[in-house]
């Protein structure tokens, strides 16, 4: 199967780590498909993690991995702003961590 493929998108949430703590394997799994070359991208859409802390969390748990492959709900609500609304005022209202990254 892995042959088959150029590219894995895994959730974070539930996929790679459960709470604070990576699940079994998952470094092992993520660093043998980057050295067979193979693209990875890490998606959430929880708004309460920033994608640097996704990011500072997965390198301290052995993942060899780079920053623009994480992906979160976040940075696609701040493309998407940017894009349709970039003369616009919003007033956001969430996590601290959410208000923070928009």
């Amino acid at each position: 199967m892995i042959s088959k493929y150029d590219a894995f998108i895994f959730d974070l949430d539930g996929t790679i780590y459960r709470g604070s703590s990576l699940i079994k394997n998952a470094d092992i799994t993520i660093n043998e498909l980057k050295r067979m070359g193979k693209k990875i991208i890490f998606i959430s859409n929880k708004t309460t993690g920033s994608i640097q802390e996704y990011f500072d969390f997965l390198i301290k748990e052995g993942l060899n991995i780079n920053r623009d492959e994480i992906i979160n709900s976040t940075l696609i609500l701040k493309q998407y702003l940017s894009e349709n609304f970039i003369d616009k005022r919003f007033y956001a209202i969430g996590e601290q961590v959410f208000i923070n990254e928009i």
